[in-house]
């Protein structure tokens, strides 16, 4: 099975993935350091002790995909 696409030249926008991804982090490592600032140190360390895997990685993911599915379309992918 051969995937050819109608408008490759779309396919470009996909170097903007690893960026986003960036800066979601950098966003996620920012806004915690604004709520240890105006936090009860006692109540953060509770909360910094919950597993890894969040709600802000699992957006992150659902959030990626989409977009890699969205410039595929907008490729035109064809089987």
């Amino acid at each position: 099975m051969e995937i050819t696409f109608i408008n490759p030249n779309y396919l470009w926008i996909l170097l903007i993935v690893p960026a986003l991804v960036i800066f979601h982090l950098y966003l996620i490592k920012y806004k915690k350091k604004l709520a240890l600032s105006f936090s009860n140190y006692e109540i953060i360390e509770k909360v910094m002790k919950r597993k890894i895997f969040n709600y802000n990685l699992l957006s992150l993911i659902l959030r990626i995909t989409i977009l890699i599915f969205l410039i595929f379309s907008a490729g035109g992918m064809v089987f």
